[in-house]
């Protein structure tokens, strides 16, 4: 830095204390003007050392530590990609734009995507990176009664890390059968003496078969306790560990895994479109994905 302190300083959300004794909340993007006093400034915790002279004295609300930093800008924008695309655009875009109209629901889907999710993407992820901190922080600092915003964005990342955990349990799952020389989902067991499994043959198919009584050991009702379902707790012990073994080490380990989480979604993304345009009936797929039934914008499902 160079010697000597600037005649206008931006304060992003910090408290000012002034010689007269009155003290002020500093707004982000607000503006200070002082006189001849040495200022210490990293990142931005700052402080003002002379209170004597005409001017203010700085100090933060909270002690803020240094924090990681990316390796490159490479693994930023893998970050950033990964935090964009995932398992929703995946698997679950494509079930609902097909369950609500094809073409209807991108219309609505697009609109809130530029009116509502891209500003919000880009005022946590900008002010975030001023303010090196996170959503709680970001809040808080262009309002403290948004800082509620922050901590519902915590709260539900927590509870979609757990729902979509058990996701990436039953994918594991299915992976390792996916080894064997003859898919289990491909036809119904067999008993010891070569008969087909009664409830398979009259089941809609083999795949739900293997889904319900296989993978997920399903029971008659909800109601009934099954066996323990050994397979699919070890699948989500492993999932665990593997998340374990990405964030560890903070940015540090997460950022390397990001060339694979960043480029994953788009490699199957692209698998599953060859395959599925190779499917009979691909075209009538498309046609109802880009020809909106417009009587659906009228339903509200939740």
């Amino acid at each position: 830095m160079s010697p000597g302190p600037p005649d206008l300083l931006d304060i992003p959300g910090k408290r000012a204390t002034f010689t007269s004794g009155s003290e002020e909340e500093i707004r982000l993007g607000s503006r200070v003007t002082f006189n001849d006093q040495s200022v210490n400034i990293e990142g931005v915790d700052f402080q003002m050392n002379e209170a004597n002279h005409q001017g203010a004295t700085f100090h933060d609300d909270e002690h803020v530590q240094k924090r990681e930093q990316w390796d490159n800008k490479t693994q930023f924008y893998m970050g950033v990609i990964s935090y964009a695309v995932g398992l929703g655009n995946v698997w679950r875009f494509p079930y609902l734009c097909q369950k609500n109209g094809g073409g209807a629901f991108l219309i609505p889907y697009v609109i809130m995507m530029v009116l509502l999710g891209l500003p919000l993407f880009l005022i946590e992820l900008g002010i975030g990176q001023r303010l090196r901190t996170g959503p709680m922080g970001v809040w808080n600092a262009i309002h403290p009664y948004l800082g509620g915003l922050g901590v519902s964005a915590a709260v539900v990342s927590y509870l979609v890390a757990l729902y979509y955990n058990v996701i990436i349990t039953w994918c594991l799952y299915y992976l390792k059968e996916s080894f064997a020389l003859n898919l289990p989902w491909g036809e119904c067991p067999r008993s010891d003496n070569g008969t087909i499994d009664r409830e398979c043959e009259i089941s809609s198919s083999t795949t739900m078969y293997f889904w319900n009584r296989q993978a997920l050991d399903t029971t008659g009702r909800i109601g009934e306790l099954d066996s323990f379902n050994q397979h699919i707790t070890i699948s989500l012990i492993v999932a665990w560990l593997l998340i374990y073994l990405c964030v560890m080490k903070g940015i540090k380990s997460s950022g390397k895994v990001m060339y694979a989480t960043a480029t994953f979604p788009y490699l199957v993304t692209t698998i599953f479109l060859i395959r599925s345009v190779t499917l009979d009936g691909a075209m009538k797929g498309l046609w109802h994905m880009i020809n909106p039934d417009v009587s659906y914008e009228t339903v509200i499902c939740i």
